[in-house]
């Protein structure tokens, strides 16, 4: 009988649940034995984290599954000696972290497009065509910019969206992240209202009425901090600075204009140097032990309190976040 912390390797020919077969190079540690069940949850070892196919990827993504455990029935497993080394590994997840993180932009992507085709439809409702001709025109935008936030956070579709993160988008992502002329942000809400109650009459929502009240609780606070300049991204600032001075234009920016480049050479210094704090930490994970609880700092201000390292450290070795002492 296996233990936790055997060193096994998976019998080749075993059909795994994304519909990938295991060959002769599958193998890991034994995380836990569930006996009950007779599985044993492996941690991947650095050979095998190497050979994932994206069709693993995306089936584990979705499933909010880390990709580098998978539980295999006992008798699909076999006693082997230890395949890698720390450092072996810590390459491997840090690799793995970013195929991880280009495999959501393009689930996102993916989820992003099925919501604009509902959007498309929404264009031709009864409560569209009450609109005013500027809310018209920013009615897209306002709905891809918010729902883009809400799967960067959630990667939930409108059905799976709660009022705690619509609530977190909405007074914090937004005014933080997305650049436009302060105008639109006045009828944000109303756009939103608008689409969440076409939603549910749809089909695509239950909690129409809660979505909209958490906007409209907040407007306040969400104009405040779309004006307040210290809350917003070094990108957005940019984006910013670039808008105003196209409204005091009569023609296009070129951004090679050396006007436009003197006026963004602070912004630039500065997105230098928190781009030099966001490089992966080069320091060893030894002392922290794998299911010991930490706290991250992401690069986009985000703390994530009491994360199990083992869950941080892919994001860790992939420079996106620190951890807080």
């Amino acid at each position: 009988m296996f233990k936790e912390g055997d060193f096994v390797k998976v019998k080749p020919n075993v059909v795994l649940k994304s519909g990938d077969i295991t060959d002769a190079n599958w193998g890991g540690e034994i995380f836990e034995i569930h006996k009950a069940g007779r599985m044993c949850l492996v941690s991947l070892d650095a050979i095998t984290i190497d050979l994932l196919s994206e069709r693993f990827l995306r089936h584990q993504i979705q499933l909010e599954i880390e990709p580098f455990y998978y539980a295999f029935a006992i008798e699909d497993l076999i006693l082997s000696e230890e395949r890698d080394t720390y450092e072996q590994q810590m390459a491997a997840l840090e690799n793995l972290g970013k195929r991880v993180i280009e495999i959501e932009r393009q689930l996102i992507n993916d989820r992003l497009f099925a919501i604009e085709q509902l959007f498309y439809e929404f264009e031709k409702s009864s409560a569209y065509a009450e609109f005013n001709p500027a809310q018209k025109t920013d009615a897209h935008f306002v709905v891809y910019s918010f729902s883009k936030m809400m799967l960067r956070y959630t990667n939930a579709l409108p059905q799976d969206w709660l009022p705690k993160d619509v609530l977190k988008i909405y007074v914090d992502s937004v005014p933080y992240n997305v650049a436009a002329p302060l105008s639109t942000f006045e009828y944000y809400d109303t756009i939103l209202s608008c689409f969440f109650h076409y939603l549910q009459q749809e089909g695509h929502l239950k909690n129409a009425l809660q979505l909209t009240e958490v906007l409209e609780g907040r407007k306040i606070t969400f104009l405040r901090n779309i004006r307040n300049d210290n809350n917003w991204s070094i990108k957005k600032e940019i984006l910013m600075k670039r808008q105003e001075r196209a409204l005091d234009a009569e023609e296009a920016i070129d951004d090679n204009d050396p006007e436009v480049l003197k006026g963004e050479e602070s912004i630039l210094e500065a997105m230098k140097a928190i781009t030099a704090t966001r490089q992966p930490e080069q320091k060893s994970y030894k002392g922290i032990g794998r299911n010991e609880k930490v706290t991250v700092k992401y690069s986009d201000g985000r703390i994530v309190e009491s994360i199990k390292f083992k869950k941080a450290l892919p994001d860790l070795k992939a420079g996106l976040c620190v951890l807080v002492e």
